[in-house]
């Protein structure tokens, strides 16, 4: 029995040890300072904070003006259009900075920016190079430009087929190809950003609500 109490006493102590050591690395971690690209990139999430403000506030004008005509046959107390409701939670929390806004990559492409692909990130998957890129073709403002995206699985893809890029892209360099004419050509490449490290550091910047 009493040997039973030792391993539990000792299980417990263990299991203290453990926790102490985890929070004493949880503190480290958030004493370290935030590197400086994510810095940069959280700085231009900021600058694009008030276009994302005025984008969503022309969506839900846009939405309520074409919902006015369904509104009118509806009962009163009715609950308004889900979507609408959703953007005007949505913009609650972008002006409160509780969210982070992430911009959308500006063409021409320039080496360091961070954000997600242009045109809403549809485009055509122009030519798979290897498991893990491939090249695209993306269309932004009318204008058609090919990169080269690496660091996704090009499984399951093919050729001449449409694609769509969810990620946040960061541009990381140029590649140079020889084209079906045999001349060379050179494209940026892209590849997924690490957010989530960004969104520990948004969240780390947040002022502490002070204890009434």
């Amino acid at each position: 029995m009493r040997k039973r109490k030792e391993i539990a006493r000792t299980g417990t102590w263990e299991l203290i040890a453990a926790l102490a050591l985890c929070m004493a690395a949880n503190a480290n971690l958030a004493a370290e300072p935030t590197p400086e690209k994510i810095r940069a990139f959280l700085d231009a999430c900021e600058r694009f904070r008030p276009l994302d403000i005025a984008n969503i506030e022309k969506q839900i004008s846009d939405f309520s003006s074409r919902s006015k005509p369904r509104q009118r046959g509806k009962a009163a107390g009715q609950k308004s259009d889900p979507a609408i409701m959703n953007l005007k939670k949505l913009l609650v929390d972008i002006k409160a900075r509780r969210k982070l806004t992430i911009p959308t990559l500006q063409t021409p492409f320039v080496v360091g920016e961070i954000g997600y692909a242009p045109g809403a990130g549809l485009g055509q998957l122009f030519q798979v190079v290897d498991e893990q890129r491939m090249l695209v073709k993306l269309d932004a403002a009318g204008v058609t430009w090919t990169v080269l995206v690496r660091g996704e699985s090009t499984a399951n893809r093919a050729d001449t087929t449409p694609i769509a890029l969810r990620s946040v892209y960061e541009v990381v360099g140029t590649y140079k190809y020889t084209t079906a004419l045999g001349s060379s050509n050179t494209v940026m490449v892209i590849e997924p950003f690490d957010l989530h490290a960004a969104e520990l550091a948004f969240e780390n910047q947040k002022p502490t609500k002070k204890k009434k």
